[in-house]
């Protein structure tokens, strides 16, 4: 779009009004369409040679909403699961020494970490479980590469790209989304650990991983951003429509305003409805099991099945 005016409609501001519209009403829609939250896994491996340096402070994802967490898994070398609780805090200084290791069995927020414990005393992988946010709308082209191969180093995913986004550093985190629709993100907050030159970069997620998720031709992208809309087609309309009205509001339409946000409700009520999980018999409902929420539940009494009014 060319500059119009006083008003700047060149396509990184559109992208910026696009991406506030989004997070304005996208989360908040598709959890009252869903009637639940929308759960994201975030995966951290721990091997041998981090066991004694970073193996129990890891950073909180930043696209979590609200810095908010559903729950902590323990995944042991076997891949068994084994959830963590908050730990209480008259077990806190029993774990305050580094040199405490073992299985992990409990873990703690601090400010924007979240540490487990005790230190793991052999290698697994972390899962953490979040309501993430839509990511930040870029071009195509603008912080993402698209995924020419992934091969097996060592065990973990080393992966060559068609270009090297300047961001793609050691230490960088990066997502990688399918490039057809609905555009799902397959690996969430992969991080690099070396960057190799000629496009190419080992991460800090297995080989086995990057396998199942089957990831050539997809986008490699900076954590945070990407160059789709991953909403479900029925919101779409009402995305037009909510972006229409802020231009209309900027220029001073307030006629075409009204009209724009009128049309984005109308559209919302009929998106909700499509993608509701409800039957015209009975309510459906998915639960996260794993959710630290439902500890304060009475043991044994299923959420739907309470009868406390």
């Amino acid at each position: 779009m060319p500059d119009t005016g006083t008003v700047d409609w060149t396509p990184a501001v559109v992208l910026e009004e696009a991406s506030n519209v989004i997070w304005s009403f996208a989360g908040p829609a598709l959890a009252k369409a869903r009637e639940g939250r929308l759960a994201t896994t975030l995966l951290r491996a721990v091997t041998g040679d981090t066991l004694s340096v970073s193996a129990q402070d890891y950073e909180l994802p930043p696209m979590a909403l609200g810095d908010a967490i559903d729950s902590i898994t323990w995944l042991d070398a076997s891949g068994k699961p084994k959830p963590l609780a908050v730990i209480p805090l008259g077990l806190e200084d029993t774990y305050s020494s580094p040199q405490q290791t073992g299985e992990p069995q409990y873990f703690e927020l601090l400010g924007d970490l979240l540490r487990i414990m005790p230190r793991p005393s052999s290698a697994g992988s972390l899962r953490i479980t979040y309501q993430r946010r839509h990511s930040e709308l870029v071009a195509l082209g603008t912080d993402n590469a698209t995924v020419n191969s992934v091969t097996d180093n060592g065990g973990f995913a080393r992966v060559t790209l068609s270009t090297t986004p300047a961001a793609f550093v050691a230490g960088a985190w990066v997502d990688f989304i399918g490039v057809r629709y609905p555009h799902r993100t397959k690996i969430h907050g992969a991080v690099i650990v070396t960057a190799h030159g000629s496009s190419q970069f080992t991460l800090n997620i297995t080989f086995a991983a990057f396998t199942a998720a089957k990831l050539t031709g997809d986008t490699a992208v900076t954590y945070g951003k990407t160059p789709y809309v991953q909403l479900p087609l029925e919101l779409r309309s009402a995305l037009n429509s909510k972006i229409a009205a802020k231009i209309m509001g900027y220029v001073g339409d307030a006629p075409m305003y009204q009209r724009a946000q009128m049309d984005a409700q109308d559209e919302m009520a009929r998106a909700k409805d499509a993608i509701s999980p409800r039957t015209k018999t009975a309510r459906q409902k998915a639960f996260n099991l794993r959710s630290i929420a439902r500890s304060a539940l009475p043991r044994g009494i299923p959420k739907w099945d309470r009868r406390d009014g």
